[in-house]
């Protein structure tokens, strides 16, 4: 029996000393051994270069050309706007243009005439025929008195003298106009001439190029209307997709993703931005393979965002989250466009005792 008893003493020692000694163990990893403190997010794998394409006004939605995993170049429809209206205004203005351009080359004919002879028929001999109407105008007043006299001493009829009369104011009007024909020469009628024709071509000419540069702008909004990749890559979300749906000038319509999937965007809560840095580590775990065959995907935090994050459709966001960019440095297998991964972003080392106190008394540097 003092057998027995002296054993489990030996035993009861054995534990207690097993005992004290795992928790001198654990008292030292507690506080020595350092661990990772990080901040634990969700996010999506991105594309080097992303772009949203807005609808750049109001319109009907046409034709879709593209979706999500269409490989696309530079310059590629992507979607259409309806352009019937543009279309309409478009042959109004080439109609116009034609008629425009008629007149100008009339314009310009006229303005040749008018240099090689500026001046009508009329006035051609308008000084040698104001000298035959001088000669006529007094010749014509000269028989009017002879037969003025003719008729006091009834030598003549009333109607001989008559027909005298309005030869007479005959020969006055063409006076008159004759006066008035070498006043306009003596006034420079053959430089208004010239100022009226060119005139009236720079206005033909004006009103060609305003035609044609309406033209450009209604060829201007019929292109706008087709909305194409801005760069060679990927369309990773087409967001309006019926035809006939209404669009609004600045809806979001389609997303292109360029380069190769290098880029993370994570999103963390309001509560846990402040303690991120540019430059900190991330370590993360894709949905799509295995961690235990692949390993971790590691990456540096290269943006942190000041304010929350608008959400766009298709995002695994949540209201209040915040943008946190992250590029990949190392990665155990191709990344796929697109799929979701776990993140932590690795704030610092620190003892194992110094998680175990409140946030606010870590001693963490405010930002």
């Amino acid at each position: 029996m003092e057998k027995l008893h002296q054993s489990l003493r030996i035993i009861r020692i054995w534990i207690v000393s097993a005992v004290l000694g795992f928790g001198a163990i654990l008292l030292l990893l507690v506080a020595f051994v350092p661990v990772d403190e990080k901040v634990n997010a969700h996010g999506i794998i991105v594309a080097e270069e992303e772009r949203y394409l807005y609808a750049p006004e109001d319109g009907i939605l046409q034709e879709v050309k593209a979706y999500e995993g269409t490989r696309v170049r530079q310059g590629d429809p992507i979607l259409s706007l309806d352009i019937q209206q543009q279309e309409n205004w478009k042959a109004q203005i080439e109609a116009e243009i034609k008629e425009a351009q008629a007149a100008l080359d009339l314009k310009k004919v006229q303005l040749e005439k008018v240099n090689k002879l500026p001046l009508q028929k009329e006035f051609w001999h308008s000084r040698s025929d104001l000298a035959a109407a001088q000669q006529k105008a007094l010749h014509a007043e000269a028989e009017l008195r002879r037969y003025s006299q003719l008729l006091e001493e009834k030598l003549t009829s009333q109607s001989e003298y008559e027909t005298r009369k309005l030869a007479h104011e005959v020969a006055l009007s063409e006076l008159s106009r004759a006066k008035e024909n070498v006043a306009l020469l003596d006034r420079g009628l053959e430089e208004t001439a010239r100022k009226e024709a060119l005139a009236d071509l720079n206005a033909a000419s004006a009103r060609l190029d305003r035609l044609s540069v309406d033209l450009q702008v209604c060829e201007e909004q019929i292109a706008r209307r087709q909305i194409r990749a801005p760069m060679d890559g990927t369309v990773t979300l087409v967001i309006k997709r019926r035809p006939g749906e209404r669009v609004v000038r600045g809806d979001d319509l389609a997303h292109v993703s360029g380069g190769e999937p290098t880029r993370v965007k994570l999103f963390v809560g309001e509560n846990q931005v402040h303690r991120l840095r540019v430059g900190q580590r991330v370590r993360m775990r894709s949905n799509v393979f295995e961690l235990m065959r692949f390993g971790y995907i590691h990456a540096k935090v290269t943006e942190v965002a000041m304010e929350a994050y608008p959400r766009q459709p298709g995002e695994p966001v949540k209201e209040g989250s915040f943008l946190v960019v992250a590029h990949v440095e190392e990665t155990p297998a191709r990344l796929v466009l697109g799929s979701t991964v776990e993140a932590s972003i690795i704030l610092r080392r620190v003892p194992i005792w110094k998680l175990l106190l409140p946030e606010d008394l870590r001693n963490e540097p405010s930002r």
